[in-house]
Formats: structure tokens, sequence, C-alpha cells
């Protein structure tokens, strides 16, 4: 589909706060547990930063969100979303080939769901996954919208290809659910799996989630009797992304985090500080990087560049649980270089355990090293990604990356954005850290 004049001059005045969102879930290598928080009854105030002695977590999942322009990676493959293809390398970012999504748009023509373009530029995927086993096979999310309505609300769908783009279809969509419940996806050991939120049995009751799920590149897809818990940690994961949404800046964009108390046979949505799902405040704002650490067995961490969309203040974007994610106190933070904690762009956990962002406003990339009582500053020699690239950064394997010249949810021109990266090791504080 392509919008008229006063379509895309309503897009981009709703798409212009939308933050740009990355997909997948890092695995870092084990390390000895820190040391627990002492905790008290109810909602105890958390440590600070410097008393939690934090060191290499069990593992990193980022949250599965369905906005914005970012990596995927597996198996030492890279990818990334651009108008009409998706860049793959093979070689841990060495070469690069480009996957046509050509195919998407003739599909999506007469799904129902036509997809959002600007004049003759082509689509671009929001987000993606790679196939962990199967090279050839990967999973996009597109934007579109209601045809013949148009938007908004901008619907998300997935795609997935296993021929390395010569042919795209649909993802299932489980019974009694609609594309429109459609969440993102999450890779889980050799399984592709794509969310969908429940309806809400009861008026008040915060929806649950499904999901069907691949291993054989795509060619099947079943719902599992069980959703598996972590193989380590606690059993905690994200849920389905939210759909159906005007921008980042509009309406509901709320992802939840889904805990078991059962070993996965039942999950429920962790309520933040006692907010539930359906204020908008009991899960994490879909349009900023997100974040689950596991530290120990019962210890899970919380990182969100958008604090009060967790239900925490803008100087708590981290959040402990000592308890598998039933309850959660805030890690207060060292205060940013100016006072306030801005929205924090970019921010994540680096394997070591420390803590990089790039603030809204500052002028560098800021990293908070483990038991630190100050932020110090990273040289930009050393990392000088700006900070509209900031929402692109990710931890890929031992090297920062981040995409120059990523563009919005519809992208108004053709320009390819172009990935970048340095050593981890290059991360280091300055002579003022």
């Amino acid at each position: 589909m392509r919008c008229g004049r006063r379509r895309r001059g309503i897009f981009r005045a709703l798409l212009l706060a939308a933050a740009l969102l990355g997909l997948g879930a890092g695995v870092l290598p084990a390390a000895s547990a820190p040391p627990s928080a002492a905790g008290a009854a109810g909602q105890p105030a958390g440590p600070d930063w410097a008393s939690l002695g934090l060191v290499a977590p069990l593992w990193v999942a980022r949250s599965t969100p369905i906005v914005g322009q970012s990596f995927a990676s597996v198996a030492g493959r890279i990818a990334y979303c651009a108008p009409g293809g998706i860049p793959l390398s093979r070689d841990g970012g060495a070469t690069w080939t480009i996957i046509s999504t050509a195919p998407v748009l003739q599909a999506a023509a007469t799904s129902g769901y036509p997809l959002l373009t600007t004049g003759d530029v082509p689509p671009a995927c929001t987000a993606l996954a790679l196939d962990p086993t199967y090279p050839d096979s990967l999973y996009a999310v597109f934007p579109s919208a209601r045809g013949p309505y148009g938007a908004p609300p901008i619907i998300f769908v997935g795609y997935h290809t296993a021929d390395g783009g010569q042919g795209w279809q649909p993802i299932p969509t489980p019974p009694g659910i609609d594309r429109e419940q459609f969440g993102g996806f999450q890779v889980d050991g050799t399984a592709v799996q794509a969310l969908f939120a429940r309806p809400a049995s009861t008026a008040g009751t915060p929806p649950g989630f499904l999901l069907e799920q691949t291993a054989d590149g795509g060619q099947s897809w079943a719902s599992p009797p069980l959703v598996d818990c972590p193989a380590t940690g606690p059993c905690v994961r994200w849920g389905p992304a939210p759909n159906a949404i005007g921008s980042c800046a509009m309406h509901a964009r709320i992802q939840p985090v889904e805990v078991s108390s059962d070993g996965g046979q039942s999950w429920s949505p962790a309520g933040f500080g006692g907010e539930a799902v359906e204020t908008g405040l009991g899960g994490v704002n879909a349009c900023a990087l997100n974040e689950l650490a596991a530290l120990a067995e019962r210890e899970v961490l919380l990182l969100t560049g958008d604090a009060l969309a967790a239900g925490g203040s803008p100087a708590e974007p981290v959040r402990l649980s000592h308890d598998g994610g039933q309850s959660w106190q805030g890690i207060a933070l060292p205060p940013l270089p100016g006072g306030a904690m801005p929205l924090l762009r970019g921010f994540q956990l680096l394997p070591g355990g420390a803590l990089v962002a790039r603030p809204q406003d500052g002028p560098a990339w800021l990293l908070l090293r483990p038991g630190a009582s100050a932020w110090c500053a990273v040289p930009a020699a050393a990392l000088d990604a700006p900070v509209e690239a900031a929402d692109t950064a990710r931890v890929i394997g031992d090297r920062f990356w981040w995409l120059e010249h990523a563009s919005a949810v519809v992208p108004p021109t053709n320009q390819m954005p172009v990935p970048r990266s340095v050593p981890l090791a290059a991360l280091q504080c300055g002579d003022s850290g």
C-alpha cells in the first residue's frame, strides 16, 4: 500500500517520537553469582548500585519489540532491517548479502493487511529473528494497515522465509487468535517462537499469551504443551509486544514480563510496585531497549531505558527481584553528570556486569562499572555512535554494534542503514573515570 501525501504527513508526525528497537535474546557466559542484596518484608527499598556488587550474569534476554530497526544475531550470523531487504552476514559482520523482502509486499497486498510504504520507498521490517539451526530461515515483522481503512493504528504482522528470501509466508496464528494479536518473535534454544496476546477472559484481567513455535526452519508450527523456563536462573521471560498502536508516543505500548512459579505450567505478568499491566504501568515501554538479566537461581534484574513505564521513577531504571520475579525493588543508580536521570538510550548490560547508556541530551556514552559510585564518560575516540543511533546499539559477541542512518517505522528514503561496531574491550572510562 502506498500512502498519499496526507497520510504520509500523519505518519511522519506520529512516528517522529518512535524509538528504534531490536529483537533477540543474548546469552552471556556464566560466572560466580553476585551477592544478594538485603531485603525486607513487602516492597523493601533496594540497594544502590555500588553495594550490589554485580558481576557477569547467567544470561541476558532482550525484549522482543516490533517497532524500529535493529539487529538480530545467532550462531555467528548477524542481520538487520533495511528498505527492501535484510542485510545478512554469515561471517560475523565481515561481509554482507541482501535477503530480498519484495515478496512480502506482494503477499501482504492481498492479505487484508497491506504493508505501509512511503512513496516508492520499499518497506523495511521493524524487527527480525534468525533461525539458530537453519541459516536460510528468517522471521521478520512488518508494519501494515487494516485494508482498506489505512492507518492508524499500525498493525505489525509476522512473515518468514525458509529459502533465503525467495518466498515469504505469513506466520500462522493459534486457533481463536487473529493477526492483530501478534507480539513478535523470540528464539528459545533451537526453536523460534511467535508470540500472541491472549484476550482477557474477564474485565480487569490482564491478557495472557500464546505462542507458536517451529524447530524445522518454519516448515511447520505448533503450540507447545508447556512454555519452558530458562535452563538456568529464574523462570521469567518476555511476554508479547503490543500491537495495533498509533505510534510510540500514543496509546498503550506496554510489554509485560511473564513469571512462572510452577516450572512453566502457568504464567502471569509481573507487577512492579503493585501496578497492574492494564494501567500501562505494569510492564516496560516496548519502544525502549529493555533487558532481563539472571543473576542467580532466583535473582533477576530488569533494565529499562524508560523507567516510568516499569512503574519506577526516573532514578530507578534498574529493578531487582530476589524471588524469581514475584516482587521487585528499585536499584538506586548514581546521578548522571548534570543531575537528573533522563531517558537512557542504548541502555544495556555488558558481559562483565557494567552498564552502558547514551543519555538523551548527553554529549557522550557513559559507563557504570560494577560497584562504582559514579558514571564515567567513554571517549568519543573509542565509541562515536551518535545519539540518534543509540537505540539500535547491541552487544553481539565480543563487539558493540549500532546502525547509522536507521530510519523510523516507515522509511522516508531508500537510504540503507550502515552497520558499525567496536570491540567491547574498547568501552573503557576516559581520564575522568
